[in-house]
This record gives structure tokens, sequence and C-alpha cells, in this order.
């Protein structure tokens, strides 16, 4: 029998908490009363969550085990997110693996998901689309066909609605079976089917960033890291590249790997003025400028 709920957060760990299918650190990244809310349905194999949060965030961890999780915008505005490195547009579809993750989300931002077990999502493949899901498509973003993805988030919204106003509709067997069944189809269709968005050099660079600053974080443990050792090590040419250049993305897909920086760092202590400081607000994306002047000064 299928079940939902509907859960309104007003603070961040509490929220990244109550998401089933990932494990998840959430930083905001502007001052204010933080507000989010979580709509979750458990189907029979199918998962649905819907996803809203007031304050801008970045987002670092990693999908749980045992379940191949989609993910997509369920809402026009805001029209994009930064996921590993890539732009996504609503429209697109993030086809999730268990390596790490690292998003951006702009303010008064909706995300939806669906969920399957692996073997399930394999079985339901064969039985649609006659193959298995293709393995070159892991770790990509899909566009799919607008009108099959139109479809997917209008019945997502639906089943989201129903949630929230009549959630006893969806504990009768023949509706949850019917609605699981057409989401299903549809996510299936919209991966298989959807072609597969080009991965930019950022993209492409982002897990090797992130694992040599992991490698060497866990190289000096418990010692203070000041600017200067940082620049003056293997990670001089990736992590501290920082310098705004008069191009579209003004300060690069470096950004991208400091949720996992941040969320190493900050538990770090900071008695001077040479070491990173705890307050992450202090160091924002939209900062980046005063993050350079920092680091020119220590160099």
């Amino acid at each position: 029998m299928a079940w939902s709920t509907a859960l309104c957060f007003n603070d961040p760990l509490s929220f990244q908490a109550a998401i089933s299918t990932a494990d998840l650190e959430l930083l905001p990244t502007a001052r204010g009363q933080f507000r989010a809310e979580l709509t979750r349905v458990c189907m029979n194999q199918l998962w649905v969550q819907r996803c809203y949060q007031n304050l801008p965030l970045m987002i670092a961890g990693a999908m749980k085990p045992r379940r191949r999780v989609f993910t997509f915008l369920t809402s026009a505005e805001p029209e994009a997110m930064r996921h590993c490195g890539m732009d996504v547009v609503s429209g697109d579809i993030i086809v999730n693996t268990f390596d790490e993750i690292h998003q951006q989300l702009e303010p008064e931002f909706r995300l939806g998901s669906i969920s399957l077990t692996t073997d399930d999502f394999d079985a339901a493949c064969n039985a649609i689309v006659g193959h298995e899901f293709p393995g070159d498509k892991l770790k990509l973003v899909v566009r799919p066909n607008p009108e099959l993805m139109s479809r997917l988030t209008e019945l997502h919204r639906t089943v989201g609605q129903i949630a929230k106003t009549t959630p006893a509709i969806l504990e009768l067997p023949q509706v949850s079976r019917a609605l699981e069944q057409q989401l299903v189809h549809l996510i299936v269709r919209c991966v298989t089917e959807g072609a597969p968005l080009k991965i930019p050099l950022g993209g492409r660079n982002h897990d090797m960033i992130v694992a040599r600053f992991e490698a060497f974080l866990e190289a000096n443990p418990n010692t203070p890291l000041y600017l200067p050792e940082l620049r003056a090590s293997t990670l001089k040419q990736t992590v501290f590249s920082l310098t705004p250049r008069p191009r579209p993305l003004g300060f690069g897909m470096s950004f991208n790997c400091l949720p996992s920086l941040w969320s190493q760092l900050r538990l770090r202590p900071a008695p001077s003025p040479l070491w990173l400081p705890k307050n992450l607000n202090y160091f924002l994306p939209a900062d980046r400028h005063r993050w350079n002047r920092i680091v020119q000064h220590h160099s």
C-alpha cells in the first residue's frame, strides 16, 4: 500500500535528514530564515519526492546505494541549477550515480525526483524498451522529448498535489498502481530516449579536483591549513584557480568543488586571520572577488 508525507522545515539540518534517497549536506549561501517543504510518496516500487527551499543552497553528498534516482526541475523559475559542473535547465533530467555530487541551487527553488531500486529499473527498461539502461549514459544529464517530459512533470505534480490535499486516495491500490505504472513508463522512456548532454571540460575534471583536495586533507589530519601552503601544493592548478575571467561563467567551475571543501575545512578552528575562517558565509560564490584578494594577499 502506498503512503505519503508532506513536511515543512525551518532549518537545513532537519530538511537534509528527511531526504530519503541521499545523504546530503545543505549549506545556505544567504542570510534569512530558512524554510523548506518536502512531499514524499512511496509506492510499491517507485518513490516520488518534491522539494522546495526559499534560500540559495550549496549541496554536497551522495545518493544512497541500491536505488536509481532521477532528478529534475519542477518549475520554470528559477530556470537553471548547477550540478557537478554542468548547467541543468527545466526539461533536463539528472541521471544520478552513487558518486559524490555537488550542486548549487537558486532561491525559491523547486526540485523533484523519481527513484526505483536498480533491479526494478533494469526490469522496467527491459519490459518497456527491450534493453537495460545503457551504461554510457550514467552520470549524464539527458534532455528528453519535450512532450514526454511535460507529461512526466505534470503527472509528478499531480501525485504531489494528491499527497498534500487528499492523501487517502493514494492508499487505494488501484489508484496508486495506475499512477506508479504511468510514472515508471514515462521515466524509462525519458531517460532511454533522451539525448545526453555534452559534458563540459570542467565537469569532466570535477571528480579529479574533489578527489585530489580530499586526498590532501587526509594526508594532513588535525593540521591547520594556510592558504600559502595550499597554493604551493599539487592543488595549485586546480582548486585555487579562482581568478575571475571575462567569460559567461566568470568564476569558472572551480567553485563546484567548494561544498566538499567547506564541509571539511569549516570543522577546523580559525584563531587567526591567516587561517581559513569558520564563517562559511564569508566565502560565498557571490564574494569570489574577496576570496581572490585574500589569496593574493597571502601569496
